[in-house]
């Protein structure tokens, strides 16, 4: 078959499909829509490299002409710019290749909202890479199929070095990461690796395979192998474009890739088996514990490669089931307007329901975005499961195809559902939802409904500045949601007994549901579990770490106080917050009269990466408002998961909780108390997780909701 396929920055994914299609015996032209060919063709128009070329018909009467006299067969675009540009240019069906984080942009972003709307009106279908990019997909608008997008079959050989003496360990990040994320990553890795005697090294995506290797028509691998020359384990963190493609071309060597689980990466592992995921502390407990077994496999290893590896002439493939087969398709199915190729819809069982006010995100610094990922991916792991969010297009799409499914006989599971810290932003998807639920009680289904908090009630809070007229508003639409919403659940949740006795406090002389409460805390995220303070063992004496916000919320005057009783030796007091809220921070602590104490450390970024300078770290969770008295922080399962014994106080809501499981010490609030307990607590021996991260994950988290939703058991 003959290939057309449209690239903009030619990168990893391009070298995938471009070098697979080719081996496959295919006949690939591959142009860039900067104006000239990187593969096939022959030397193009010096116009059609004008920068602010728009629609013309001189370079679509060139496109129309080139692909009559070659006889193509199927036309690509490898991402939404390039996909924009085929749009623009062809008058002919093309199939848009849309990689990960091709979607992540502002409705500000104008250049790339505009290049998506041209794609979106001229597609009848994207290929996308899982449905979280489908979900993006919807929010932007789109009401073409989503198909999943077929990966080819790379041959198994072996890139990284598998007979080096010495470890080194290859860096790979987004271009664009974030630049003082990616400084914490690296430190915190090259601290593991350092105590190891490996060696590190940091690459961007752009530096394993770019416009040159294209049109070298150089293959993916062998240049990974030259690209990392020396390299014996690899590293992926965030999430790319290219990512998928990258993890695929090092398929022989996974016993020595380690990624960070992502979402997209979650959906990647699901797909291919691929199990060295984790995340922050707990991905550099892996690497640690690969490098430290370093050597050990050396025996597996037949002239760098492992006698199971195949050749790249080996690599093989069945008869119509290649990549280019798959393509054609992809192209050539029946589909119906707004079809989504999701799992959930594929079987013939109950269906479960997520439902989120706000969108999945790859975010470890806020309980929000956690507990909505962690829970998603629980569900998911659990049974077929159908994801919809507060975006209108998103979630009348995704309503329509469930009720479809309930019309022709598909049985519905259970509904999991939470607010977020604000309420439905749309009235008409609030309304919708609430009316939804009935219809999926009616499909045999159960439902509950979990309300994460309802501070927009307490007026202690004040709502953190928001005028009478903005707090008031809120407190309605709060009001309206939980009605709307929480009055058509079978059940509502609360993170704690405590919490739902506060909420039930708050809600007294309002207008609220009869109907039934549970508590629900959260949970431990298997990907997050490690020992933090044994992988990067350093210095004798006992870390304090707090990590969370500065406020009124979070103030902790005591906890502060406390601190200057401690001895002047064997402690370290971390803080661990946002750069906005340092001066805040500054402030209290010369308040406590801390300021310039050389225990101090004030760090910045999230509790992700974050590795202790002691042997022992202790997890504050001291927060001293009223409200804070019910709430259930979701620090207190990042401390467990990191294995950080707590320190809170007794009146807490989650004290019960940390002494009935021996995780930590609950203490009085006179700083003499919180003193002696830091010392009692930092002599502690007892202290084990590991019964306590069983119990509680995510999944037997979603066990005890379903549970509770059998009929006679709430």
């Amino acid at each position: 078959m003959k290939f057309l396929i449209f690239i903009d920055e030619p990168g990893p994914a391009d070298g995938m499909v471009v070098g697979s299609l080719i081996r496959e015996g295919h006949t690939v032209h591959a142009f860039n829509t900067g104006g000239w060919w990187m593969a096939g063709g022959s030397p193009a128009p010096t116009w059609l490299q004008n920068p602010r070329l728009g629609a013309s018909h001189l370079a679509t009467a060139y496109f129309t002409r080139f692909m009559e006299a070659e006889g193509i067969d199927l036309v690509l675009s490898s991402g939404a710019s390039a996909g924009a540009f085929a749009a623009t240019h062809i008058e002919r069906t093309f199939l848009p290749l849309v990689w990960r984080r091709e979607l992540d942009f502002s409705a500000s972003s104008g250049p790339r909202a505009a290049a998506l709307n041209r794609l979106l009106a001229a597609a009848d279908r994207l290929l996308l890479e899982d449905e979280w990019e489908m979900d993006k997909a919807c929010i932007k608008g789109s009401r073409a199929a989503h198909l999943l997008m077929p990966y080819p079959v790379l041959p198994d050989v072996p890139v990284l070095d598998r007979g080096a003496e010495r470890a080194r360990v290859a860096l790979i990040h987004p271009d664009d990461m974030d630049a003082e994320r990616l400084e914490v990553v690296t430190s915190a890795l090259g601290r593991i690796v350092g105590n190891q005697g490996a060696e590190t090294t940091s690459l961007g995506m752009s530096a394993l395979y770019g416009r040159r290797s294209l049109e070298g028509r150089r293959d993916l691998q062998r240049t990974l192998k030259s690209r990392l020359a020396g390299a014996t384990h690899v590293v992926l963190v965030g999430s790319s474009p290219h990512t998928g493609a990258v993890l695929a071309a090092l398929r022989h060597d996974w016993d020595r890739v380690f990624a960070e689980n992502t979402i997209s990466m979650e959906y990647v592992g699901r797909a291919t088996g691929f199990a060295q995921r984790a995340r922050g502390t707990a991905l550099l407990g892996l690497v640690n514990d690969s490098l430290a077994a370093f050597g050990q496999d050396a025996g597996d290893a037949v002239n760098g490669q492992r006698p199971d590896a195949a050749t790249d002439e080996q690599a093989a493939v069945p008869a119509g089931q290649g990549f280019g087969e798959r393509l054609l398709h992809a192209a050539g199915r029946q589909v119906v307007p707004g079809y989504e190729e999701l799992a959930g819809l594929q079987d013939d069982g109950p269906v479960n329901v997520y439902f989120a006010a706000a969108p999945l995100q790859d975010r470890s610094n806020g309980a929000r975005p956690q507990r909505i990922r962690n829970m998603a991916a629980a569900m998911e792991a659990e049974g077929p499961t159908v994801r919809l969010l507060s975006d209108p297009g998103q979630f009348r799409r995704r309503v329509g195809a469930l009720r479809a499914a309930f019309a022709a006989g598909r049985p519905a599971g259970l509904f999991y559902g939470e607010n977020s810290t604000s309420p439905i932003p749309h009235d008409e998807v609030m309304r919708e939802l609430g009316g939804f639920l009935p219809e999926f009680r009616a499909a045999g289904g159960r439902s509950l409904w979990f309300v994460r908090d309802l501070h927009w009630l307490d007026d202690e809070l004040g709502m953190d500045g928001a005028g009478a007229g903005e707090a008031g508003n809120l407190r309605e639409r709060g009001l309206r949601e939980l009605g709307h919403v929480g009055g058509q659940a079978d059940l509502l949740a609360a993170p704690s007994t405590a919490s739902m006795r506060g909420f039930l406090g708050l809600l007294q002389g309002h207008p609220h549901p009869d109907v039934p409460w549970i508590p629900l805390p959260p949970a431990v995220a298997r990907e997050n579990v490690v020992d933090a303070a044994a992988i990067a063992p350093s210095g004798p004496g006992v870390t304090l770490l707090y990590a969370g916000g500065i406020g009124t919320l979070y103030s902790m005057p005591g906890y502060l106080s406390a601190l200057a009783l401690l001895p002047r030796e064997g402690y370290v007091f971390d803080f661990l917050v946002r750069r906005d809220e340092a001066p805040a921070l500054a402030a209290a602590l010369g308040h406590a009269g801390l300021t310039d104490d050389p225990r101090v450390r004030v760090l910045h970024g999230d509790l992700e990466f974050y590795l202790p300078e002691t042997e022992r770290c202790l997890g504050v969770v001291l927060l001293e408002s009223s409200y804070a008295s019910f709430s259930f922080p979701y620090k207190t399962m990042s401390m467990i998961e990191r294995g950080f014994p707590i320190l809170t106080y007794r009146d807490s809501a989650i004290a019960p909780f940390v002494e009935e499981n021996g995780i930590g010490t609950a203490c009085g609030r006179e700083a003499e108390e919180i003193a002696e307990a830091v010392v009692g607590l930092s002599e502690r021996q007892d202290v084990d997780f590991d019964a306590v991260r069983g119990a509680h994950s995510w999944r037997a988290r979603l066990a005890e909701a379903a549970r509770a939703l059998r009929p006679g058991d709430a």
